[in-house]
């Protein structure tokens, strides 16, 4: 694939990605606590990783925010290098709304059953 074909197919993942009301782009964890701080189990949120291309999944699990960090190598994605099983982050998610997280570690056993909207989420301006 020619570098301009790359660029052009990693700016419409991207667009796609902005689309997407559970991902919340350069945010901190602090914000994503607070933003989750009455959720049920299964409410989820994306960010931006501090680490450059990847991403922080925060999902709701027993009363607790779990991060788990998602890697992106070389247009793959997954939890971990060894398991970058999807195209995109957004066929990660999908995926994980339809099957438990249970796959990728046995003490959770949730679907990501609840997105938390950035839209829709109003939190104080000096929140973050």
């Amino acid at each position: 694939m020619s570098f301009e074909l790359q660029r052009l197919k990693k700016r419409l993942e991207t667009d796609d990605l902005h689309r997407q009301h559970w991902y919340w782009g350069n945010v901190s964890k602090e914000v994503v606590a607070k933003a989750l701080e009455n959720c049920e189990d299964g409410a989820f949120i994306v960010r931006d990783a501090s680490t450059e291309n990847d991403y922080t999944l925060t999902v709701k699990f027993q009363k607790k925010n779990r991060l788990i960090k998602i890697r992106v190598i070389n247009g793959r994605c997954g939890f971990s290098e060894d398991s970058l099983n999807f195209d995109s982050l957004i066929s990660l998610i999908n995926y994980f709304k339809r099957n438990s997280l249970i796959e990728y570690n046995r003490m959770l056993d949730l679907k990501l059953q609840l997105p938390v909207s950035r839209v829709k989420c109003k939190l104080s301006p000096w929140v973050g």
